[in-house]
C-alpha cells in the first residue's frame, strides 16, 4: 500500500524511513462477555482454517497457491506472454519441494497469527546454497520466478531478499524487468539500452545488477526508478504495448488477471492501490447474495464489486489479515461482544462503504477521472494459450464500469453523488465531488 499508493515516495523524499508508533495500554474486552469472546476467537479461527484460503495459506503457506493458480491460468509468464510452464519448473517451484526438501527453515509468524504461514529460511542445495532470508511469497515467486523465466527457487530466494533490503516494491519490479527482457527479445532495446547489461530471460545475474541500479538511481536506474508505465514511454516504440498496468502506472498484483476477472477489474476501480473489494472468479459468496461465481465478466461483476468493496474495507477497518477471513456474521459478533456493540451486518459494510466514497472523493478532488479507471494494452489482450485462451475483458469493460458507477450510486463519470453521500454522513465533502462537475 505505501508503494504501490505513493506515500513511500512522498516518505523517501522526506529521507524518512518509518514512523514508529508504541502503544503500552491494555486492549479491553467487555467486562460481561470475556467468556463469549474467548468462544467466538476459537470459531473465527475454525472457520478461517475452513476456508479455500485458509487451508492452503495455514498448510502450505502463499507457495501453495502457485500450482492451483497456474492450473487456472493465473500465474504470469514472460511478461504475460504466456502463463503456462512446463512439468519441470512446477517441479521445481512446488511448495512441497521448497519447504521439505530446499530449506531449513523456521517459523517466523506475523503478529499474533496463528497460522504461521511466513518462514525464515536457509538454502540448502544448489548454486544458492547458504542463502538467509524470507520465505518467497506466491506473487514474489511467480513475480520473481516465471515472469522474468526464472525456474530456480534458490534464486528467487536470494533476489526477494535483495529487493527486500533495497527496499523496493516487488509487482513493480517485477512488471518493469519482464517488459525490459521481453523488449529485448523483440529488439525494441538492447544492451547498449541498459547500461551494457544483458537482460534476457532467466539471466540472474543481469536481473541483480538492475535491481541494484534502480535502487541507487544510477545510468539507466534513473529511467527505470519511474516504474513500468513511465518507463515505457520513455523508451518509447512498441515498449507501451508490453507494460502492464492499471490506472495511470500503478503495477498490479502479480497474476495474469486477464481472465481472473474480479483481481482485474477491483484494481481497475480501486482507490487503493491495491484490490479494494474480492475476486469471485472461482468461488461465491451466498452470504452477499452470490451463489455462483462471475465465470465471465458480464455475469454480475459489477454488482460483485459493490458488495466486496463495502466489506472488505470494513474488514480492514478491524485491522486484521484477509488470510484469516471468516463470515462476515461471525465477524460483527465477535466485533460485538469484545467491545459490548450491537451493530448489525448492514451498519458495518455501510463503514466499508463509506471509506470507498471518501476515498473516492479525496481522489476525485485530486484531479482523478473516469479514464484513470483503466488498464494497459497489454492487460486487455487474449491469452494465447492456457485455461483462458482467446478471452478478454475488452468487449464488456465499458458496459461494467458504468454499471458499478451506478450500483455504488456515482454518476456517469465516477463521481459519488450529493445523495449518497448524504445517506452516507459525508455531506461534508459535497463541495468537493461538485467541483469535478
Amino acid at each position: 500500500m505505501v508503494a504501490s499508493g505513493g506515500l513511500g515516495a512522498v516518505m523517501g523524499s522526506k529521507n524518512l524511513k518509518a514512523i514508529v508508533v508504541e502503544g503500552g495500554g491494555p486492549v479491553p474486552i467487555h467486562p460481561d462477555r470475556v467468556s463469549d469472546f474467548k468462544a467466538a476467537v476459537l470459531r473465527w479461527r475454525e472457520e478461517a482454517c475452513a476456508t479455500g484460503l485458509g487451508k492452503t495459506v495455514h498448510e502450505k503457506g502463499t507457495l501453495g497457491l502457485f500450482k492451483p493458480y497456474h492450473d487456472k491460468g493465473w500465474v504470469p509468464v514472460k511478461n504475460l506472454t504466456t502463463n503456462q510452464l512446463p512439468d519441470e519448473a512446477l517441479n521445481q517451484l512446488d511448495w512441497s519441494y521448497m519447504r521439505n526438501e530446499l530449506y531449513e527453515k523456521v517459523p517466523k509468524a506475523c503478529h499474533a497469527c496463528t497460522f504461521q504461514h511466513c518462514h525464515t529460511v536457509r538454502v540448502k542445495e544448489g548454486h544458492y546454497k547458504g542463502i538467509v532470508g524470507e520465505e518467497p511469497e506466491y506473487e514474489i515467486l511467480a513475480g520473481f520466478g516465471p515472469n522474468w523465466g526464472i525456474h530456480d527457487p534458490g534464486a528467487i530466494t536470494m533476489l526477494n531478499n535483495l529487493n527486500d533490503n533495497l527496499g523496493m516494491d516487488a509487482k513493480e519490479v517485477s512488471f518493469l524487468i519482464s517488459m525490459l527482457m521481453e523488449g529485448v527479445e523483440k529488439g525494441e532495446i538492447n544492451k547498449e539500452n541498459l547500461d551494457g547489461i544483458d537482460l534476457t530471460w532467466g539471466n540472474i545475474e543481469a536481473v541483480e545488477q538492475i535491481l541494484r541500479k534502480i535502487s541507487k538511481r544510477d545510468g539507466i536506474g534513473d529511467v527505470l526508478a519511474g516504474g513500468v508505465m513511465r518507463t515505457a514511454r520513455d523508451l518509447g516504440g512498441e515498449m507501451d504495448d508490453m507494460a502492464v498496468y492499471v490506472k495511470q502506472g500503478n503495477a498490479p498484483h502479480i497474476h495474469d488477471p486477464r481472465t481472473r476477472w474480479g483481481t482485474l477489474f477491483t484494481q481497475v476501480i480501486s482507490n487503493t492501490a491495491s484490490q479494494e473489494g474480492m475476486d469471485m472468479t472461482s468461488r461465491a459468496n451466498p452470504e452477499l447474495g452470490f451463489t455462483e461465481p462471475t465465470s465471465e465478466p458480464d455475469a454480475y461483476l459489477a454488482e460483485v464489486q459493490a458488495k466486496t468493496g463495502p466489506k472488505r474495507q470494513f474488514e480492514e477497518c478491524l485491522v486484521f489479515c484477509y488470510f484469516q477471513a471468516c463470515s462476515l456474521k461471525h465477524t460483527v459478533y465477535t466485533m460485538n461482544v469484545l467491545t459490548g456493540g450491537a451493530f448489525t451486518v448492514q451498519e458495518c459494510l455501510t463503514v466499508g462503504e463509506r471509506v470507498i466514497n471518501l476515498l473516492r472523493i479525496y481522489n476525485v478532488r485530486e484531479g482523478l477521472v473516469m479514464d484513470d479507471d483503466c488498464y494497459s494494452h497489454r492487460l486487455g489482450e487474449r491469452p494465447k494459450d492456457g485455461p483462458g485462451k482467446g478471452k478478454s475483458m475488452n468487449p464488456t469493460f465499458d458496459r461494467v464500469r458504468a454499471a458499478y458507477y451506478q450500483s455504488m450510486g456515482w454518476d456517469e463519470k465516477g463521481v459519488p453523488i450529493p445523495e449518497t453521500l448524504e445517506r452516507l454522513g459525508l455531506g461534508f465533502i459535497i463541495d468537493d465531488a461538485i467541483i469535478q462537475k
